[in-house]
């Protein structure tokens, strides 16, 4: 094995692990925009990899996936940047683990309040309609 083909197989190992990167960036996102970018360097990775096959086994006929991997690139990356919209940060993402803890004990807390709020409502319902201050008037007069 020579220098070059050590080299040729440390550049398809190093194009692997940036796919192999890329491709849980793909899977955690959390948004599109960072999906696209994955996207894109998964991309590079496999046109650095399609480069390598072509200078390793003289392959110049593979030239062409090449482009055509290039244009893909190119066309899914407009693509995206066209119809990606501004999200704000709280709003239609995946969220992180800590996020959603947070938010659960939010809710949990939002939930308690409201729950001791209407107990409280009701004690003081209790507390009027056994004073007979909060019974309504009635017309038996008629």
């Amino acid at each position: 094995m020579s220098v070059l083909d050590i080299l040729h197989l440390a550049t398809a190992c190093l194009a692997v692990a940036a796919g192999l990167l890329a491709l849980w960036r793909v899977a955690a996102g959390p948004s599109l925009l960072d999906r696209s970018i994955a996207n894109d360097v998964l991309t590079a990775a496999g046109i650095s990899l399609v480069g390598v096959m072509i200078v390793g086994w003289g392959r110049q006929d593979l030239s062409v996936l090449l482009v055509i991997l290039a244009l893909t690139a190119f066309i899914s990356a407009v693509v995206v940047s066209r119809f990606a919209v501004r999200e704000r940060s709280d709003v239609r993402r995946i969220l992180t683990v800590e996020e959603a803890e947070r938010q659960r004990v939010e809710r949990e807390q939002a939930a308690r309040d409201a729950d001791r709020a209407e107990r409280e409502q009701a004690a003081r319902e209790a507390d009027l309609t056994a004073s007979g201050a909060g019974l309504p008037d009635t017309e038996e007069d008629e």
